[in-house]
């Protein structure tokens, strides 16, 4: 099985990923030719750029080596991982799923960011998928963009559907238009809407599924 490890850093010490047993490739966000989308952008940066050549199994981490939101350091869960699976999320089951729905839509405000199913997803699905992805009315997740994917299940989509999305993460103003806080504070390179609305979604790109099953990652 050919395995490869995806590390986004924006200013992490990242020498714990000499300790993975498997390729890794860095994604600094500091030297990339554009700093939007966070740790998604990195990921469909990987995606496109290898879609033709891509490894049999895809592990996606950040670059804290322990995170709050990891159980383990991101080394020990590459090493230790249930490579045989399609697809999973690696992050902790401590704080349960989340849901975004506009069934039981309501706006609201997240680190200066106005926040709701129908304000995220609504205006901007089709640009980001086109037809290719009907809009469910909830998405159920865990979370905090760290995944295991498989080729078989990337090779869904074609190749212009992640040039669509990645495009998307470029080019798109809602960060700016969901942000009340202060102007001169804005930074785009933050991304804090664009990059969670495809974190809420990878499962449902891979899968088809927008209930994002949790399933025991480790060996």
């Amino acid at each position: 099985m050919n395995t490869h490890v995806v590390v986004t850093r924006f200013n992490e010490d990242v020498d714990w990923v000499q300790k993975i047993n498997h390729p890794v490739t860095i994604y600094d966000k500091q030297k990339c030719r554009i700093n939007v989308g966070q740790d998604a952008w990195s990921d469909l940066s990987f995606i496109v750029d290898n879609y033709h050549n891509l490894p049999d199994k895809i592990l996606c981490l950040h670059g804290n080596e322990m995170s709050y939101h990891n159980d383990h350091e991101g080394w020990y869960i590459a090493n230790n991982l249930n490579w045989n699976l399609d697809y999973v999320n690696v992050n902790t089951r401590k704080h349960g799923e989340q849901y975004f729905s506009r069934i039981y839509d309501f706006e609201d405000n997240e680190r200066f960011y106005r926040k709701s199913f129908d304000l995220w997803m609504v205006p901007s699905w089709h640009d980001m998928f086109g037809d290719d992805l009907v809009m469910p009315d909830t998405l159920t997740f865990i979370g905090y963009g760290q995944f295991l994917v498989s080729k078989k299940l990337i090779l869904r989509h074609p190749v212009n559907f992640y040039r669509r999305l990645l495009n998307w993460l470029e080019t798109t103003n809602i960060d700016r238009e969901m942000y009340v806080g202060n102007p001169r504070l804005f930074n785009r390179s933050i991304s804090y809407v664009s990059s969670r609305m495809v974190e809420y979604c990878w499962h449902y790109i891979f899968t088809g599924d927008p209930e994002e099953k949790v399933v025991d990652f480790l060996l």
